[in-house]
């Protein structure tokens, strides 16, 4: 990622991630996508992360939404210490960091307008 300017937030998950032996993080190329797809996240939406990982995706996710608070976004992460690592990160009241499996977390979870599969599975 040498030269490549990112969000604050993205580059601080990367470092985590870094720190940690982490290698599944949401790269750049992968994530502005959902940074582009949360900005069009309609007003009182929801959007839902699968594999938060150390919050790249999240990191991606809360950067496309500049500043908005109307819209909640719900992220899953089976494994608790990658989700410790992610929890680190002082993220907006609105976002929701969950630990354990996405089938079980997010059974009775509502609907949602935005779904980004980052887990093992969909990567």
């Amino acid at each position: 990622m040498t030269g490549v300017l990112l969000p604050e937030p993205v580059r601080l998950a990367a470092e985590r991630a870094e720190r940690a032996g982490f290698t599944m993080s949401c790269d750049p190329g992968t994530g502005r996508l959902p940074a582009v797809l949360a900005a069009a996240v309609p007003a009182n939406g929801r959007v839902l992360e699968l594999g938060t990982g150390t919050g790249a995706g999240t990191a991606w996710i809360t950067h496309g939404l500049q500043g908005r608070d109307d819209v909640e976004v719900v992220t899953v992460e089976i494994d608790a210490a990658t989700a410790a690592l992610a929890a680190q990160h002082l993220w907006p009241s609105w976002v929701r960091l969950l630990t354990g499996d996405a089938r079980e977390v997010t059974r009775s979870a509502g609907r949602f307008d935005l779904i980004f599969t980052d887990a093992q599975g969909g990567k």
